[in-house]
């Protein structure tokens, strides 16, 4: 093994694994557990995205489909839960008039 592949090695090993799980996990451990728990799920999307965008990958209409609705589900699981249903109610009433306003 030469002095190139050692650098790589070494890199990989110290940038590629020990910071970014150090980031990683300082960050997580500031979130709520919900939100954590759903950013695991973002690694398989990232993957496939940056296989389309790097590597030049195409998706099938179905993945397209599949990824949008995991990024929904993903988002939705990011919001606070109402506090009464009555509250939810006037929330999507809210929504809904902001929607028929076109002010979004």
């Amino acid at each position: 093994m030469d002095g190139s592949a050692v650098f790589e090695y070494a890199w990989l090993g110290l940038v590629g694994a020990l910071l970014t799980y150090t980031l990683w996990f300082a960050g997580i451990g500031l979130l709520p557990v919900t939100s954590t728990a759903l950013l695991g799920l973002l690694s398989p999307l990232m993957a496939a995205a940056l296989g389309s965008l790097i590597a030049g990958e195409a998706l099938a209409p179905i993945q397209i489909l599949g990824f949008a609705i995991s990024l929904v589900a993903m988002l939705a699981g990011q919001l606070p839960a109402p506090r009464s249903p009555r509250a939810a109610r006037r929330s999507m009433r809210a929504y809904a008039a902001e929607l028929t306003d076109g002010s979004r």
